[in-house]
């Protein structure tokens, strides 16, 4: 147990606690304070602190010291906002991964910088979650900027709404959210994030609205032995009955992710075996050798399935379940707008959008993906006026230069700074920014070591900005020589480093 516990403040991100309790207990790093209270066992650089709510060691940290891991998912992590973005198994994965039985491939951290507003810490010094959503540069309280750098209104209403999509846990997966946001005119697609989703939202609806149209999640199905103490759908509180508690999404739970602490005793081969149960209508024919291995699975249909043990997972299944009758097809297609079926075949539909009157043909599992009009609404560049004008619409400081001769080909643009450079359309809705001027910042991680240095008088050391950073020793040393190769700092000594001045 520790020694000196504190109660997180409220709506204080994970880390910052973690940061305060190892303070309070005389030990200097986050990580140290883990290996000393939570994980002994572990050497110190194999100890992953992240930022994120996907830290392995949550759980555990909970029956050491007596908090609810439910309050501090919910309450002090980022789940709640990035949880309706996500497939059911992407929601399922993170749980894995906080209670220690990871299954299935890493998993992206969602949070990667730390960001504070100076208002806001003149208030009560620690790190805020709503100040370190994805996408968020100021302060949805003050309206001021997070990182340093200059924000625009934009930025601010972006921050309000990201904040109050977060305190409102809507509960649902990202197949349910695009159900009922494509109906109302935003273009999610399944695989769009935070960010991107939430700038699509702010256009057509509010938080109050979605919370309460998007509709009811998935519930867990009663299991002996296993008790629901709070929660619904994408992060629900249970009891086992040996005295485990443990939080799930109920579509992880339903596939049999359940007691960690019973399932930790199982070889991964015999947690597959109960996920494939669990799934029904299917038997393993062929021995589980690694999620990258593929596996034989009959099918009820009679069919022998190959497939990766990774994509079954993630929800892959037989051909013949993805068949559909065109009446479910108009039926499904509905839900995402005012959609006709027009033909249906070969797995690809003609479908009449009645808002424009206007028909396209694509695949249906690509409809589904990304539900909305081809015609009124296309995603595929036609011509150099409409590159021209979504230039113009992602970012003001951007002109076409020439060069277009496609969706696919490179261009010249030119930033306001006036420097030419080439780019794809893709990539560039991904990162609207000059090189150039980037060259300074560029990087979530170099722009946070930029930011702490230029606070030191002294040079920085590679293991302070480890500490710092809450990630390896080598990474930050990676970063540290980045930073003096492209001479935006500069070494002093045998692992030091400080700013370069810039003229």
């Amino acid at each position: 147990m520790l020694g000196i516990l504190l109660h997180p403040y409220k709506n204080e991100l994970l880390a910052s606690w973690f940061v305060r309790l190892a303070a309070q207990n005389g030990i200097d790093s986050p990580t140290r304070f883990l290996k000393a209270y939570v994980c002994p066992q572990k050497a110190e650089k194999a100890i992953q602190n992240t930022l994120s709510c996907t830290n392995q060691y949550l759980l555990y940290f909970c029956e050491q010291c007596g908090f609810s891991l439910y309050d501090l998912l919910v309450n002090h992590t980022e789940y709640p906002a990035i949880a309706p973005f996500l497939t059911a198994y992407q929601q399922s994965k993170i749980m894995l991964s906080v209670s220690g039985v990871p299954m299935g491939s890493s998993i992206n951290r969602f949070i990667k910088t730390a960001n504070v507003c100076p208002e806001c810490q003149q208030e009560q010094p620690y790190i805020r979650v709503a100040h370190n959503l994805p996408g968020v540069r100021a302060c949805w309280k003050h309206g001021c900027s997070l990182d340093g750098m200059p924000i625009t209104p934009e930025d601010v209403a972006y921050a309000r709404y990201a904040h109050d999509f977060w305190q409102a846990h809507i509960d649902c997966d990202i197949k349910q959210l695009m159900r009922f946001a494509n109906r109302r005119g935003a273009n999610l697609s399944r695989y769009i994030g935070f960010e991107n989703g939430i700038l699509e939202l702010m256009k057509v609806v509010s938080v109050e609205e979605l919370k309460d149209g998007v509709g009811s999640n998935e519930t867990a199905k009663p299991v002996a032995g296993y008790t629901i103490l709070q929660g619904t759908g994408n992060i629900i509180e249970f009891r086992h009955v040996c005295g485990t508690h443990f939080c799930m999404n109920a579509n992880g739970f339903n596939l049999g992710f359940q007691c960690p602490h019973c399932q930790a005793k199982m070889t991964e081969a015999e947690r597959f075996e109960n996920y494939v149960e669990h799934v029904g209508r299917y038997e393993l024919l062929s021995p589980y050798e690694g999620m990258a291995r593929k596996v034989l699975l009959r099918h009820t249909c009679g069919k022998v399935l190959e497939i990766r043990a990774f994509d079954f997972l993630g929800g892959s299944r037989c051909r013949c379940s993805y068949y559909h009758t065109p009446q479910e097809i108009q039926n499904t297609i509905r839900q995402f707008g005012n959609f006709k079926l027009v033909k249906y075949q070969k797995e690809r539909v003609t479908i009449l959008h009645e808002d424009c009157g206007q028909t396209f043909t694509i695949g249906y599992k690509k409809f589904l993906l990304r539900p909305w009009c081809k015609k009124c609404k296309p995603r595929f560049l036609r011509s150099e006026e409409t590159l021209r004008a979504e230039i113009k619409a992602i970012a003001p400081d951007f002109e076409y230069v020439g060069g277009f001769s496609g969706s696919g080909s490179s261009f010249t643009i030119r930033h306001k700074c006036g420097y030419e450079f080439q780019r794809e359309i893709y990539e560039f809705r991904k990162n609207p920014t000059c090189p150039r001027c980037s060259k300074f910042t560029s990087g979530e991680k170099r722009q946070m070591f930029i930011r702490y240095m230029k606070q030191k008088t002294a040079p920085v050391t590679i293991r302070e900005m480890q500490e710092y950073s809450g990630g390896s020793y080598d990474a930050a040393k990676r970063i540290l020589q980045k930073m003096a190769e492209l001479q935006i700092a500069e070494r002093t000594g045998r692992g030091q480093y400080r700013l370069k001045e810039r003229g």
